[in-house]
């Protein structure tokens, strides 16, 4: 029985070798492929593939052929394929994402491919709350910096309510202080006038 299992786990060591062989020819078959298609649909050389090129690739009946091929997928789902390649939703994708997506399209369904999904998916998932980390903690940093703005608004237009309140007490004292100069200056007229009068009975 022991050398039963024995030969047993050598012969699917050797046959997940093979597996792996196998898949990394075609894995590279795929990226010969592709990379061709890629080159002619990216028109200005930018690297990128926008919706706009992605779609006029597809019009082309070799290149959709090919794709086709490659991908094993109906023309309607190929063009839906741009906006699954597209994570983070940039209107563009690389020769990478490309690559990655269709060479996922063409993995047999195992235990492998699910553990990649879960692992993809875990990543993706660790991004996304770092993403909400960040910016929590940047709408924390904006909520506090827009207390003190308002705070410092606040104390501002205090500032401005207080001088506008004292120049308008500093006229009234000045419209009193005119005022009282003003009942000096007849009290002296009247003293200068009474001066004189009695000054003029002496004589």
């Amino acid at each position: 029985t022991g050398v039963v299992s024995d030969h047993m786990m050598s012969v699917r060591e050797m046959q997940a070798q093979k597996d792996e062989v196998a898949q990394e020819e075609r894995r590279l078959r795929l990226q010969k492929s592709l990379r061709g298609i890629f080159a002619a649909a990216d028109k200005d050389g930018s690297g990128t593939l926008g919706n706009d090129e992605y779609m006029e690739l597809l019009r082309s009946p070799f290149h959709k052929e090919k794709i086709q091929e490659l991908t094993r997928m109906p023309v309607q789902d190929l063009a839906m394929m741009f906006e699954w390649l597209d994570v983070d939703r940039s209107g563009e994708i690389d020769f990478q994402e490309l690559l990655h997506g269709c060479d996922w399209l063409n993995e047999p369904i195992n235990g492998k491919s699910v553990l990649k999904i879960g692992h993809a998916a875990s990543s993706h998932c660790e991004s996304i709350r770092d993403a909400v980390t960040k910016l929590r903690a940047d709408t924390d940093k904006l909520r506090k910096r827009r207390e003190t703005c308002q705070a410092e608004l606040r104390n501002t237009l205090q500032e401005f309510v207080d001088a506008r309140e004292a120049l308008r007490q500093a006229d009234v004292r000045l419209a009193d202080a005119h005022l009282d100069a003003s009942a000096a200056q007849e009290e002296l007229k009247l003293a200068r006038q009474e001066a004189s009068a009695t000054q003029g009975v002496s004589f």
